[in-house]
């Protein structure tokens, strides 16, 4: 189900460090969103971006909400996929 490509999605990204990679292997997988659509980057970046995967509480618009769901990976995990993803952000130079 839902919650096995999320956790799949966290380890390929691991393993990949690719946005684009993560997103072929799904779509070779066979993976839809619930939408019925393939994984974007962009998609793919959001979930991955989810501290709820974790168990940690969530935040929007200045509020933070505990939830019950279900602990789908470790927060060492998720930490680690953040500094990844953080490390390979594209930097935008300011303007001079």
């Amino acid at each position: 189900g839902e919650a096995k490509v999320i956790k799949e999605m966290f380890h390929l990204y691991l393993d990949l460090e690719s946005l684009g990679a993560v997103s072929r292997v799904l779509k070779e997988r066979g993976y839809r969103t619930r939408q019925d659509k393939s994984f974007s980057r962009q998609t793919i970046q959001n979930l991955l971006r989810q501290p709820l995967y974790c168990g940690k509480p969530m935040k929007w618009r200045d509020e933070t909400f505990k939830t019950n769901a279900e602990k789908l990976v470790s927060a060492q995990c998720w930490n680690k996929v953040a500094r990844l993803m953080d490390s390979r952000s594209r930097k935008i130079p300011s303007p001079v």
